[in-house]
Order: structure tokens, then C-alpha cells, then sequence
């Protein structure tokens, strides 16, 4: 299997719910009571725009397919624990597309999970760990304090994907110039960057993701 990035999105919404059976008797004091029943999981996410490796035609075609696929929904938690990874086999419930007068396409997707999903973790380690089935690795640093500047272990010659401090994603990767309210990633030298103005702070934990 090959992964493929595909799309970015701005919003996505990793969603569970869980259906009550009403269990009231006689016995209940005239108060309602209830057990969990069948649960149910989606993924929505909107804002995406489509890459020079894929297209709508293959949006369009899995959904005609009926395919199943697996996705995989990330939960940065900000700390040493890592990274939740929740997994499962979903379908193409809804596919949306907007495109307005000069301007970029935009397309909304909603995955109806199937069966029960999966939860596995990464506890973080100064060499990485790969997330299972994917080509993502998962690369952390500890600030000592006061720097704007970073080399990550791992990091050289790698595309960073994501990163956080604190649980807080960066609001922009760029990769030259000012990293702004964002960050610079220099590829060739694993070299992370922030605004002189926001250094890291001792001891913060700072997550990333590369490819």
C-alpha cells in the first residue's frame, strides 16, 4: 500500500455517538434510566482542495465504488504521551463541492466509520516512532528555554507535515523566509523556527510530524 496525501483540510471532526435503550421499571422511583447501545462514528471534514496527485474524478469514483477505506483520525495531546491514533474502516457517506468565481474549488466530505474503531498511542521517543501503516513519523523535542531555533532528532531531510508546542498546532508551516505566526522548517537541516518574539519555553514539549 502506498499512502497519498491528498488533501488539507481547515476543519476536521472526529465524531461518536452511542444510541440508549430505556431500562425503566417499576423499581426505577419514577426516574428514567437507560443503558448504552449500538455506537456509531463519523469523520467530517471541509476546506479541502485538491492536489496535483489527486482529483475530484477519484473522489467521485470511490463513491460510486462504494469503496471501504481506512482512515486514521490523530489527537495531539501536547505532552509525552504523544499522539491517540483512532483507526477504522469507513465509507464515503457525503461529498460536497463548491466553487466559487475566481477562486480556488473547495470540497466537503463526511466518512460513516463501519464496525468498531481502534485506539493506539505513541509514547514519544527522541529517535521517533512511525505511526503503523503509514510513512508519517512522529519526532518530539524538549525546550531548554528561551530559544527561537531547533534542531529536531529525525528531522533532516524530511517534509514536516504538522507540528504543536503544548498542544497548540502551529498555525503555519512555511519552509524560507519569516516563519510570522507560524513556523520555518529548513528541510536539509531538521531546523524549526519561530518568531523571536514567541520563544519556547522551558520544558515545553514540542510534537511534529514528517514525511
Amino acid at each position: 500500500m502506498t499512502d497519498t496525501l491528498i488533501a488539507c483540510a481547515r476543519n476536521c471532526t472526529f465524531n461518536v455517538s452511542v444510541n440508549e435503550t430505556e431500562v425503566t421499571n417499576v423499581s426505577s422511583a419514577w426516574f428514567k434510566e437507560s443503558r448504552p447501545d449500538v455506537a456509531s462514528w463519523s469523520i467530517q471534514a471541509d476546506g479541502l482542495i485538491v492536489l496535483d496527485n489527486y482529483s475530484y474524478l477519484f473522489m467521485m469514483n470511490s463513491q460510486l465504488a462504494r469503496e471501504i477505506i481506512s482512515l486514521k483520525f490523530v489527537i495531539d495531546n501536547g505532552t509525552t504521551g504523544g499522539l491517540v491514533i483512532v483507526s477504522g474502516l469507513a465509507w464515503l457517506q457525503s461529498f460536497t463541492m463548491q466553487g466559487n468565481n475566481k477562486d480556488a474549488a473547495t470540497y466537503q466530505v463526511s466518512y460513516q466509520g463501519t464496525g468498531a474503531y481502534s485506539l493506539a498511542g505513541t509514547t514519544l521517543t527522541p529517535t521517533g516512532v512511525v505511526i503503523s501503516g503509514t510513512t508519517t513519523q512522529v519526532l518530539q523535542y524538549t525546550a531548554s528555554g528561551g530559544e527561537t531555533s531547533i534542531v529536531i532528532p529525525g528531522g533532516a531531510g524530511k517534509t514536516m507535515i504538522y507540528g504543536s508546542r503544548g498542544g497548540t498546532s502551529f498555525e503555519t508551516i512555511v519552509y524560507s523566509g519569516l516563519p510570522g505566526t507560524g513556523v520555518v522548517w529548513t528541510i536539509s537541516s531538521g531546523t524549526l523556527t519561530v518568531d523571536s518574539g514567541v520563544p519556547f519555553f522551558t520544558g515545553e514539549k514540542i510534537i511534529i510530524l514528517v514525511q
